[in-house]
C-alpha cells in the first residue's frame, strides 16, 4: 500500500513538473496556442467521428434468429497446453485403431 502511494505521488508531481515545463519553454503565446489546440481538438473530433461511422458499417449486426446459448457455447472452456492436446490426439488415435 504504501508503494502504490509513492507511485501516485511521484506521477502527480511529475505531471506538475511536465506541465511547468511545457508552459515555459512554448514558443507560442498563450492565446495562440489555445487557437491551435482547439484547431487540433475539431480535428480530433472529426476523425474519430469518421473512424467510428467507419467502424459502424463495416460491423454486421447480430442475426436475430441465434439464440442466447448459440452464443454462449464454448464460452466456459479452459485453454488447454498443446502438450496436453498432443497426448489426448495420440489417445484418441489409439482408441480409434483398436
Amino acid at each position: 500500500m504504501a508503494k502504490c502511494k509513492y507511485f501516485i505521488a511521484g506521477a502527480l508531481i511529475g505531471s506538475l513538473v511536465g506541465a511547468a515545463v511545457a508552459v515555459l519553454t512554448t514558443p507560442r503565446s498563450g492565446r495562440e496556442m489555445r487557437e491551435e489546440l482547439g484547431k487540433n481538438l475539431e480535428f480530433t473530433k472529426e476523425k474519430g467521428k469518421d473512424f467510428y461511422h467507419a467502424l459502424m458499417e463495416r460491423i454486421e449486426p447480430a442475426e436475430p434468429d441465434q439464440t442466447k446459448s448459440d452464443q454462449l457455447d464454448g464460452w466456459m472452456e479452459l485453454p488447454v497446453r498443446m502438450e496436453d492436446q498432443a497426448e489426448k490426439q495420440e489417445k484418441e488415435k489409439q482408441e480409434i485403431s483398436l
